[in-house]
């Protein structure tokens, strides 16, 4: 049997136990020793020995009282079954425990309340000289990653999509600024990155599990494949042969065209470097103060 789960006083398992009551009533009151009867007894079919199915009453009873911050949820679903409650029934019970448990994130004028603007302006130059240093470590080490938008996840996670798009354009304007304007071409890439990221977790709750949120930043890779093949086409034709050197021309050896080849290096390379900004993005976030971490959608 797993350890029972625990919460903090004023958590909502009354509702649950409200609703055992009120199965218990429906089934014409069986009293706490026999439920206690009838859980041991069903172990016993299921092959526990006596000492193992035992139940005292004091258990049952103490699931039973209404107020108490502890619960069984193993226990409960034993019950819920000797009362002849359907399981899937349970389930929605628990959850609607759980989601009242959840503290729900804060509208934009609540949170922007609780966040000062400088303490805003200090966290966006803060993920902008994240973004300048992780494009700088993938340059000197030659990576074949960018890592130069784990400041604008930050920034959509914490501050907002917009200001996230507004970190993502002023990363890419310092980028210019220090290895040439060449790179200004690559901003609607960490624009449309950014977007992705923050519609995302904001209206489309993708950072509530962590599956979704690894299947958001796979979407944020594919979206920015889809802007920067053409900008690496259009404004770098010269350089087209070099780009991604090596994954191209294998995939050109397998037969594929030099623009099929650049695309699909394109999105293996961006997908790799998402799924790392994302996830890095995430860990940033989960060690911030609790205040600032209520701004998000994320399941933290």
């Amino acid at each position: 049997m797993s350890e029972p789960e625990t919460f903090k006083p004023g958590s909502r398992w009354d509702s649950l136990r409200e609703a055992l009551q009120t199965q218990r009533a429906q089934v014409g009151n069986p009293s706490y020793a026999e439920i206690a009867e009838r859980v041991a007894a069903a172990r016993r079919d299921q092959g526990l020995n006596e000492h193992e199915a035992r139940v005292a009453r004091s258990t049952v009873y103490d699931l039973f009282t209404l107020g108490r911050p502890r619960i069984n949820l193993d226990l409960v679903r034993e019950i819920a079954s000797t009362l002849g409650t359907d399981a899937s029934d349970v389930e929605m019970w628990i959850s609607a425990c759980h989601e009242q448990q959840k503290p729900q994130p804060l509208s934009s004028d609540q949170a922007d309340a609780e966040m000062s603007w400088h303490t805003q302006l200090l966290i966006a130059a803060a993920c902008i000289a994240l973004n300048v240093a992780g494009g700088w470590l993938t340059h000197t080490l030659q990576l074949p990653i960018f890592l130069d938008m784990v400041g604008p996840a930050v920034a959509v996670f914490v501050l907002g999509t917009w200001r996230g798009v507004a970190v993502g354009a002023a990363t890419n304007l310092v980028l210019a600024f220090i290895n040439g304007p060449a790179l200004l071409a690559f901003l609607v890439v960490n624009v449309a990155g950014a977007l992705v990221w923050g519609y995302g977790i904001h209206r489309f709750n993708m950072g509530s599990t962590l599956p979704r949120f690894f299947s958001l930043n796979l979407l944020v890779a594919l979206a920015c494949s889809l802007v920067a093949v053409p900008v690496i086409v259009l404004a770098f034709q010269s350089d087209i042969a070099r780009t991604y050197n090596d994954l191209t021309l294998t995939l050109q050896s397998l037969g594929a065209g030099l623009l099929t080849a650049i695309g699909l290096s394109n999105i293996v390379h961006s997908a790799v470097d998402k799924l790392l900004s994302g996830f890095i993005a995430l860990a940033i976030v989960a060690a911030m103060p609790i205040a600032w971490r209520r701004r998000t959608n994320l399941t933290l």
